[in-house]
């Protein structure tokens, strides 16, 4: 019985190679004889004399404008790339695990910390331009608010662990997610002056367990592209090389974090939030 089932899903198998696999690829495609092979010998299905013509243009057009880049490639070996001022703060090569410990044990101060990333985003963001909007003095207010937390509480730190895992860790969130009271564009002219009524859930989510959001960061329009642009901030800039893309659609959140990253400890300090 079961070498007859073996059997039959082999036959079966076999069938469906001879019907799918065997098959041009442009076959699957919804306009494949446009995408098809332009030789008789790499296609099964002969095309139409006018279709022919059309893959003969397309093809032609699209090999013309490889040579039209030229000029752009030519001209970006001469672009200089602006480098990033070095870390001089030691509380950023802290990761997000040891700050949130010594915070719990009074060790740094959740305001000395959120002051460290406050500094580092206004020395780099002129050369990375990765901010939409900042929330700098709510932070620090924020930040006292937990110090002052810390220095009444009569909770032990196994406790504060428990229930406030993220205690004064600086939070930066993608642009395209809701935070109370900041702009919500989406990259998109016409949401320019959109305010966030409330915050997203899982903003919401670590802003209770402890995390203090600084910043909104820069996201591609409606988070539609590989490259972090928008022309309500303009293109976020790789802090490793500025004449690269840092890609997107967190490229915002990706360049800060690589702002403070060394490759033998790699960092985590703010809290990535994907959409």
């Amino acid at each position: 019985m079961t070498s007859s089932m073996e059997a039959n899903d082999s036959a079966s198998h076999l069938a469906l190679q001879k019907k799918y696999v065997n098959r041009p690829f442009s076959s699957f495609l919804p306009f494949g004889c446009l995408f098809g092979t332009l030789m008789k010998k790499n296609s099964t299905v002969m095309a139409p004399p006018g279709i022919a013509a059309l893959r003969v243009f397309l093809w032609t057009v699209f090999r013309a404008a490889n040579f039209l880049y030229l000029p752009v490639f030519v001209t970006r070996i001469f672009h200089r790339a602006t480098p990033c001022p070095p870390i001089e703060n030691d509380i950023l090569l802290l990761t997000a695990v040891e700050l949130a410990e010594k915070i719990r044990k009074r060790e740094l101060t959740c305001e000395a910390v959120v002051k460290a990333y406050i500094e580092r985003v206004k020395e780099v963001n002129p050369i990375i331009n990765a901010v939409i909007e900042d929330r700098f003095h709510d932070a620090l207010e924020d930040a006292k608010e937990v110090d002052r937390f810390l220095s009444n509480t009569l909770m032990t730190t196994e406790e504060i662990e428990e229930k406030k895992p993220l205690l004064g860790i600086p939070l930066t969130v993608k642009g395209s997610i809701e935070v109370e009271g900041m702009k919500n564009t989406s990259g998109v002219v016409s949401r320019a002056n959109v305010i966030a009524k409330e915050d997203a859930i899982i903003v919401k989510s670590a802003r209770d367990a402890g995390a203090i959001p600084i910043l909104t960061s820069n996201i591609p329009e409606l988070c539609l592209n590989w490259e972090s642009t928008n022309k309500l901030v303009g293109t976020t800039r790789n802090p490793h090389n500025t004449t690269r893309t840092v890609g997107g659609s967190s490229g915002g959140e990706v360049s800060h974090t690589f702002l403070i990253n060394i490759p033998e400890k790699p960092n985590y300090h703010y809290m990535l939030l994907f959409s």
